[in-house]
């Protein structure tokens, strides 16, 4: 029963996301690629450090592309770049709770896939000094 509540409970939420994700991207032009690098980023992490299973992780791995190009795009016009630090420090935490709500694997390593998925988004999208 667990494994299938786990199991509906997980697809319900790729299927938001993918939901979410289609009407948005018009809105932001790299929601779609920041949703994309932060999914591989948290399963090829997740799968190197033994944490969690492959669906679960790339779905916090899409919650945290997603956020990390909300907050982009929630900052000012003149900061939207976004520095590293809230990037990593945003793909940290929106991981951990995807992890917990998901329940895949432990704290610290969703963190850590979290924070080098937020590292990467600001990496390909020029760092803080390009917009």
């Amino acid at each position: 029963m667990n494994a299938i509540l786990k199991g509906t409970l997980t697809s319900a939420i790729a299927i938001a996301i993918g939901i979410s994700i289609v009407p948005s991207a018009s809105s932001s032009p790299n929601l779609a690629r920041d949703t994309l690098v932060g999914a591989g980023t948290n399963s090829v992490l997740g799968g190197l450090q033994r944490n969690g299973d492959l669906l679960p992780n790339a779905l916090g791995g899409a919650a945290t592309g997603a956020a990390v190009n909300a907050t982009r795009n929630a900052s000012p016009r003149s900061t939207r770049a976004g520095s590293l630090a809230q990037d990593v420090a945003v793909g940290a935490a929106t991981s951990t709770v995807a992890g917990a709500l998901l329940d895949n694997g432990d704290p610290l390593p969703n963190a850590i896939s979290g924070a080098a998925s937020g590292a990467i988004i600001n990496t390909i999208s020029g760092g803080p000094n390009r917009f």
